[in-house]
Protein backbone atom coordinates (compact mmCIF):
# COMPACT_ATOMS: atom_id res chain seq x y z
CA UNK A 1 0.00 0.00 0.00
CA UNK A 2 1.10 3.50 -0.78
CA UNK A 3 0.14 6.78 0.78
CA UNK A 4 -1.30 7.30 4.22
CA UNK A 5 -3.09 3.94 4.30
CA UNK A 6 0.23 2.16 3.85
CA UNK A 7 1.72 4.17 6.69
CA UNK A 8 -1.33 3.41 8.82
CA UNK A 9 -1.00 -0.32 8.18
CA UNK A 10 2.60 -0.05 9.42
CA UNK A 11 1.34 1.82 12.52
CA UNK A 12 3.18 4.96 11.42
CA UNK A 13 0.29 7.13 12.51
CA UNK A 14 2.14 10.43 12.83
CA UNK A 15 3.61 10.11 9.35
CA UNK A 16 0.16 9.19 8.01
CA UNK A 17 -1.48 12.19 9.70
CA UNK A 18 1.19 14.55 8.42
CA UNK A 19 0.87 13.15 4.90
CA UNK A 20 -2.89 13.69 5.00
CA UNK A 21 -2.41 17.25 6.25
CA UNK A 22 0.07 17.93 3.46
CA UNK A 23 -2.39 16.55 0.93
CA UNK A 24 -5.16 18.75 2.33
CA UNK A 25 -2.96 21.83 2.14
CA UNK A 26 -1.63 21.14 -1.35
CA UNK A 27 -4.89 19.97 -2.95
CA UNK A 28 -7.66 22.02 -1.41
CA UNK A 29 -9.06 23.23 -4.74
CA UNK A 30 -8.84 19.77 -6.30
CA UNK A 31 -10.67 18.22 -3.35
CA UNK A 32 -13.45 20.81 -3.50
CA UNK A 33 -13.93 20.24 -7.23
CA UNK A 34 -14.38 16.47 -7.18
CA UNK A 35 -17.11 14.21 -5.91
CA UNK A 36 -15.36 11.00 -4.89
CA UNK A 37 -13.90 11.97 -1.52
CA UNK A 38 -14.96 14.98 0.46
CA UNK A 39 -12.78 17.34 2.43
CA UNK A 40 -14.68 16.18 5.53
CA UNK A 41 -13.77 12.54 4.93
CA UNK A 42 -10.10 13.39 4.55
CA UNK A 43 -10.18 15.40 7.78
CA UNK A 44 -11.82 12.43 9.48
CA UNK A 45 -8.95 10.17 8.49
CA UNK A 46 -6.39 12.71 9.71
CA UNK A 47 -8.26 12.86 13.00
CA UNK A 48 -8.20 9.09 13.31
CA UNK A 49 -4.46 8.96 12.70
CA UNK A 50 -3.79 11.56 15.40
CA UNK A 51 -6.14 9.80 17.81
CA UNK A 52 -4.27 6.52 17.28
CA UNK A 53 -1.12 8.21 18.62
CA UNK A 54 -2.57 8.64 22.08
CA UNK A 55 -3.78 11.30 24.45
CA UNK A 56 -1.03 13.80 23.73
CA UNK A 57 -2.40 14.06 20.16
CA UNK A 58 -6.12 14.10 21.00
CA UNK A 59 -6.43 17.87 20.55
CA UNK A 60 -5.06 17.65 17.02
CA UNK A 61 -7.44 14.74 16.38
CA UNK A 62 -10.40 16.76 17.63
CA UNK A 63 -9.49 19.72 15.41
CA UNK A 64 -9.66 17.48 12.34
CA UNK A 65 -12.73 15.55 13.48
CA UNK A 66 -14.73 18.73 13.98
CA UNK A 67 -13.99 19.54 10.33
CA UNK A 68 -15.35 16.11 9.36
CA UNK A 69 -18.98 16.94 10.11
CA UNK A 70 -21.09 16.49 6.96
CA UNK A 71 -24.58 17.50 8.07
CA UNK A 72 -25.59 13.83 7.80
CA UNK A 73 -27.37 12.67 10.94
CA UNK A 74 -25.77 9.25 11.47
CA UNK A 75 -22.30 10.31 10.38
CA UNK A 76 -22.30 13.43 12.51
CA UNK A 77 -23.44 11.47 15.56
CA UNK A 78 -20.51 9.10 15.07
CA UNK A 79 -18.02 11.94 14.66
CA UNK A 80 -19.40 13.89 17.64
CA UNK A 81 -19.41 10.72 19.73
CA UNK A 82 -15.80 10.07 18.82
CA UNK A 83 -14.89 13.62 19.84
CA UNK A 84 -16.82 13.13 23.08
CA UNK A 85 -14.76 10.02 23.84
CA UNK A 86 -11.49 11.83 23.16
CA UNK A 87 -12.58 14.69 25.42
CA UNK A 88 -13.96 12.27 28.02
CA UNK A 89 -17.37 13.94 27.77
CA UNK A 90 -19.55 11.09 29.01
CA UNK A 91 -22.83 13.02 28.77
CA UNK A 92 -22.32 13.89 25.10
CA UNK A 93 -21.15 10.37 24.32
CA UNK A 94 -24.30 8.92 25.92
CA UNK A 95 -26.48 11.17 23.74
CA UNK A 96 -24.58 10.35 20.54
CA UNK A 97 -24.44 6.60 21.22
CA UNK A 98 -28.16 6.45 22.00
CA UNK A 99 -29.22 8.47 18.97
CA UNK A 100 -26.88 6.53 16.69
CA UNK A 101 -28.26 3.22 18.02
CA UNK A 102 -31.77 4.47 17.18
CA UNK A 103 -30.66 5.55 13.70
CA UNK A 104 -28.99 2.19 13.09
CA UNK A 105 -32.31 0.40 13.51
CA UNK A 106 -33.43 2.07 10.27
CA UNK A 107 -30.04 2.11 8.54
CA UNK A 108 -27.94 -1.06 8.96
CA UNK A 109 -24.88 0.72 7.52
CA UNK A 110 -24.66 2.61 10.82
CA UNK A 111 -24.50 -0.58 12.92
CA UNK A 112 -20.70 -0.84 13.18
CA UNK A 113 -20.36 2.83 14.13
CA UNK A 114 -23.09 2.43 16.75
CA UNK A 115 -21.20 -0.52 18.23
CA UNK A 116 -17.96 1.47 18.36
CA UNK A 117 -19.63 4.30 20.25
CA UNK A 118 -21.23 1.83 22.65
CA UNK A 119 -17.84 0.21 23.25
CA UNK A 120 -16.26 3.61 23.85
CA UNK A 121 -19.09 4.49 26.25
CA UNK A 122 -18.13 1.53 28.43
CA UNK A 123 -14.60 2.92 28.69
CA UNK A 124 -15.05 6.70 28.62
CA UNK A 125 -14.44 7.17 32.31
CA UNK A 126 -11.22 5.18 32.28
CA UNK A 127 -8.25 7.47 32.03
CA UNK A 128 -6.11 4.62 30.74
CA UNK A 129 -8.20 3.31 27.83
CA UNK A 130 -7.13 4.95 24.59
CA UNK A 131 -8.77 5.50 21.22
CA UNK A 132 -6.43 2.91 19.71
CA UNK A 133 -7.63 0.27 22.16
CA UNK A 134 -11.26 0.80 21.17
CA UNK A 135 -11.04 1.74 17.52
CA UNK A 136 -7.79 0.08 16.48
Amino acid sequence: DKGWRGLDSQEKYLEAAELIESYLKDNEELIHNQDKVSMQTIHFHAGQEYAMLGKEYYQQAVEHLLQALKDKHGWDLYVKGTVAFLQRDRDMLVVCASKLRDAATNDPKLESNAELLENSLAEVESSTVTYAQIYG
